[in-house]
Parts: C-alpha cells; sequence; structure tokens
C-alpha cells in the first residue's frame, strides 16, 4: 500500500471520529468524555503504527516490511473490536443512562411560582396553558422543581364543591289548641294565607273537651327560597323535666301531610347540670309548613321559637371558559366539528351565535381522537334573543365532565339549522387544584408538557389522604400564584421516546460497530 492510500484512510478515520461526536450531543457528559478520550487514545495508536510502517517501507522497501505490517494491523483490528464492545455500547445508550434522572428540560414549558407567607404547602388552580400542552389526559406529564432541581411533593385534586354555611332562619309559629291526640280527627284548622301562600290566621275548631292544651305547631317556611335540613327549638321546661319524642311533617298546602323525621327531645336538670336536646336533623327538604307534634304530653314543654337550618349554598371554583371554532362536515348536512386544545376537563357546552334571534336544537358528541367512537354527552337548545331590556342567552348545558379533544355538533335542521354565519362552541371547566409541598429553596417552578415515559409515579397521593387530617390540625394548603411560561425543553420534549435510546443513537452505534472494523482491514 502507497503512502499516500495509508495517510488518505487516516483523514477520513479523523472525520468519522468527529462526525461521530456529532451524534453524540447532548448525552451523558461524564460518559460521553471518556469515551472519547478512550477514542482518542485508539487514533493516536492508530497513526503511530501506521507512520512506522511508512517509515519502514521508505527505509526497508516492501518486502522487508510485510510481515509486519500485517502484524500492527491485525494488533489494531483487536484493540479496536475490544473496544467497540466495551465502549460503543455506552456512547449508544447513554442517554437512558443519563435520563433515568428526571430533570426540568424533559417538560415542555415552565411557570414560576410565587407566594406570600411562611407555610409548608401551597396550592393554586391550574391554568389553563397546563391542560393545552398536557399530553395526558389525565394531566399527569408535569412536576413542582425547587431552586435545587429536584421535584418536590405534589398532587393533583380534582375540583370540589365547597359549601357555604348559611344563618339559620327564624320560623313565624303557629300553636295548635286542642285535645288529646287520641281525638285528633275531631281537630279542624281554619287558616287564611297571603298572596305569597305566608299564614296571617290560623284557628282551630274541636269538639268540647275538658283540659284543652297546645297538641302541636305549625311552623311557616314559605318565605324561604333555601332548603331546608333541620329545625332547632327553644323549649320553655317545666318544673320537673321533660323527656319525650318530636315528630315533624311537612306540606305545601295545610292539606297533604307527610313524615319527615323523629327524634328526641330534652330538658332535664339535676342541680347544678343541665342536659337539653333541642335540635332534629331530617334530609334536605324545600316545604312550606312544617308541622310538629310532641308525645308524651304529660308535661310538655312549651316551644316558644323556631329555627331553620339551611342548606348550605355551594360555592364552585372559579370556572374557566374558551370558545373554538367549529366547522361544517362535508357532505353531511347539520353536523359541525371543533376540536379543543389540550386535554381540557369540559363540563359545560353552549353554543354562541353572533346574531340576534338565533336560536337551534343541538346534540353534543366527543371522543379523544380518531380510532375511537362518537359518544354523545347530551343535548339542548340554545339561543341569542333580543328584547327591550337588552339580549337574552341560553344558560350552558352540563354535562359529565370529559378531556376528549375532538367534538360533534348535530343541528337539527328544522328552521334553518346554524345558517351562513356560524356561531362557536363555548366550553367550560373547573380547574384541578394543585397542592405542592414547598421543601427546599426557591424559586419554585411548575414544569408541564412532556411524552417521557414513567411520570405516573411523580405525583405523590399521600398528600390527599393527609390533607384532612392536617386541616384539622391547622395546616392549609395558602395560595400560590403562576407567573408567565417560559419554554423548557419545547417542543423536542414532546416527541416520544424522549429520554431513553433513540434509534438515532443506536444505529450509529451499529454503524460503527460494523464499520470501524472494515476500515482496520483497511476496506
Amino acid at each position: 500500500m502507497r503512502p499516500e492510500r495509508v495517510l488518505e484512510q487516516g483523514g477520513r478515520r479523523k472525520k468519522r471520529l468527529r462526525n461521530a461526536t456529532i451524534w453524540c450531543k447532548g448525552i451523558n457528559p461524564h460518559l460521553f468524555g471518556f469515551s472519547l478520550r478512550a477514542l482518542s487514545v485508539l487514533t493516536l495508536h492508530t497513526f503511530r503504527w501506521l507512520m512506522i510502517q511508512v517509515e519502514m517501507r521508505l527505509r526497508h522497501g516492501f518486502h522487508e516490511c510485510s510481515e509486519s505490517l500485517s502484524l500492527a494491523r491485525n494488533r489494531i483490528f483487536v484493540v479496536g473490536r475490544i473496544l467497540a464492545v466495551v465502549l460503543l455500547p455506552l456512547l449508544s445508550f447513554t442517554p437512558a443512562l443519563a435520563d433515568n434522572t428526571l430533570n426540568i428540560s424533559d417538560f415542555a414549558r415552565v411557570m414560576p411560582l410565587t407566594f406570600s407567607g411562611n407555610g409548608a404547602l401551597y396550592e393554586l388552580p391550574l391554568p389553563t396553558e397546563v391542560y393545552i400542552w398536557s399530553k395526558r389526559h389525565d394531566v399527569r406529564d408535569l412536576a413542582v422543581f425547587n431552586g435545587q432541581g429536584e421535584i418536590v411533593p405534589f398532587t393533583l385534586l380534582a375540583p370540589a364543591t365547597v359549601r357555604t354555611p348559611l344563618p339559620g332562619r327564624d320560623l313565624p309559629l303557629f300553636p295548635l289548641n286542642g285535645p288529646e291526640r287520641s281525638r285528633r280527627g275531631d281537630i279542624a284548622l281554619q287558616v287564611r294565607t297571603d298572596e305569597h301562600g305566608a299564614i296571617v290566621k290560623l284557628n282551630t275548631v274541636h269538639a268540647p273537651a275538658s283540659g284543652d292544651r297546645v297538641s302541636g305547631y305549625i311552623a311557616d317556611a314559605s318565605a324561604l327560597d333555601q332548603s331546608v335540613n333541620g329545625l332547632d327549638l327553644v323549649l320553655r321546661p317545666g318544673s320537673h323535666g321533660y323527656l319525650g319524642t318530636l315528630q315533624v311533617e311537612c306540606s305545601d298546602d295545610l292539606q297533604q301531610w307527610r313524615s319527615l323525621a323523629s327524634g328526641a327531645i330534652a330538658t332535664l336538670s339535676a342541680g347544678d347540670r343541665q342536659l337539653d336536646r333541642e335540635r332534629l336533623e331530617f334530609p334536605v327538604v324545600k316545604a312550606r309548613y312544617f308541622r310538629l307534634s310532641i308525645s308524651p304530653e304529660q308535661g310538655v314543654p312549651r316551644i316558644e321559637a323556631v329555627t331553620a337550618r339551611l342548606e348550605p349554598l355551594p360555592v364552585t371554583q372559579k370556572r374557566e371558559k374558551l370558545n373554538v371554532i367549529i366547522t361544517p362536515v362535508k357532505g353531511r348536512d347539520g353536523e359541525y366539528l371543533a376540536r379543543t386544545s389540550g386535554h381540557v376537563p369540559v363540563d359545560r357546552l353552549r353554543l354562541v351565535f353572533p346574531d340576534e334571534n338565533s336560536l337551534a336544537q343541538v346534540t353534543f358528541l366527543s371522543r379523544p381522537d380518531d380510532k375511537n367512537p362518537w359518544n354523545e354527552r347530551g343535548s339542548g337548545t340554545f339561543y341569542r334573543l333580543h328584547r327591550d331590556t337588552g339580549v337574552l342567552e341560553s344558560a350552558p348545558l352540563e354535562i359529565a365532565a370529559t378531556a376528549d379533544e375532538q367534538w360533534l355538533i348535530r343541528v337539527r335542521q328544522a328552521g334553518g339549522g346554524l345558517g351562513n354565519n356560524l356561531p362557536q362552541l363555548e366550553i367550560g371547566w373547573q380547574p384541578h387544584r394543585l397542592v405542592f409541598a414547598a421543601r427546599g429553596e426557591p424559586p419554585f417552578r411548575l414544569a408541564y408538557g412532556s411524552a417521557r415515559n414513567g411520570l405516573d409515579s411523580l405525583r405523590d397521593d399521600a398528600l390527599v389522604l393527609g390533607l384532612v387530617t392536617w386541616e384539622q390540625q391547622g395546616i392549609k394548603p395558602l395560595p400560590a400564584q403562576a407567573g408567565a411560561s417560559q419554554e423548557s425543553g419545547g417542543r423536542l420534549a414532546l416527541q416520544p421516546g424522549r429520554g431513553y435510546c433513540s434509534g438515532a443513537h443506536y444505529s450509529w452505534g451499529c454503524c460503527c460497530w460494523h464499520g470501524w472494523p472494515g476500515d482496520w482491514r483497511g476496506k
């Protein structure tokens, strides 16, 4: 082999090594540095053997050095094969080793988290952008990092309905004077009410009997707008105390009564000690009147006042909504498609018409992707009507929450359908609650959007079990705020298979394995 040929092959090997380092961009720097140094040593020894053989050829001729040249070539081939077996797998699979530890660059976007006050736990409603960038229906591709780059304990709580207690309302009380209950059939009521149904006068008519007494009471709840789940009584205790049973019935017309609940009442005393039971709870009911009866009648205390216990009003967290453009389905009249951005937990739907005096009866269907069938979610009538005081619009349709991305809208064609000026689909949802522990030093950052595998174990569901106990001990999550979104891993983090041995690295390893030994043979 001529000297020029030897030098030319050496140049090609050097170029191959330089191209190989490009494939290793982004892999573990420690393993890559070690492997690169080892390959550099191999390359230097290769050139050293080659230069020796070139010099021997020039001095002694080709025939005299052919044996030593063959020996050198074989040695180089053996060393190259050993290094290929040991080092190339390290280079090829370095990403899998390096990325076992999740870092913030494995997520597409990040948001800085800020909060005031010093607490152990913090919470915030999940921002809309997190749903848009999420690759998972259950929004599990997120994590909270501290200033040291560590993932802190966190969990996602489903939207919860919080009930706000309401103060009780005193009810107008009307006693029923009559004989003992064994003769209650002889009692008749003479009731006069106003236009709202409130009692303005109540008289009892009964057969003559001795020892007339208060046989019961009627509490007027016609002025209440809320449902009632119990009654609190104010009893006038007798001289000897009392223990009996209170029976409550309800009615909307003072004629048809239905039994609601019964329970014990007591006004007992012993020296300085007092035992009172003046409350009766029952299932939530909306009724205009309540009838109270106490037995036994002997020594029964007088009821001086009745307070209705009102059912707490449900209060939800701040809701979010987003308008989505709809497009007609080709070849299918009355059907329209809409696609949400990301896996938003939609539980409200509404058509928003651009024109007044628009009306349509529609059915909504959804599916997660093209591979799944359509599922019906609900139907309703939507409108936007003009009136003298303004515009009247229909309320949203409530549905079971779903994170499906594709929506099909079927419009009943009677009445002309939707017309040419199409409405938009308004989707509404209640965000999840992100709760995390402020472990470590700030700044804390919320990272989201990733195609990495193994993200299911990041969420610490033990926080859910501990929240109830901690709140009883006065440890409640403090509010946190999310700042402006910033790019982290970008679109690369959303590509499937990132963080593991990709085909490019593996193919490069195989190429090196099959290609380099041949080069050592001079091919």
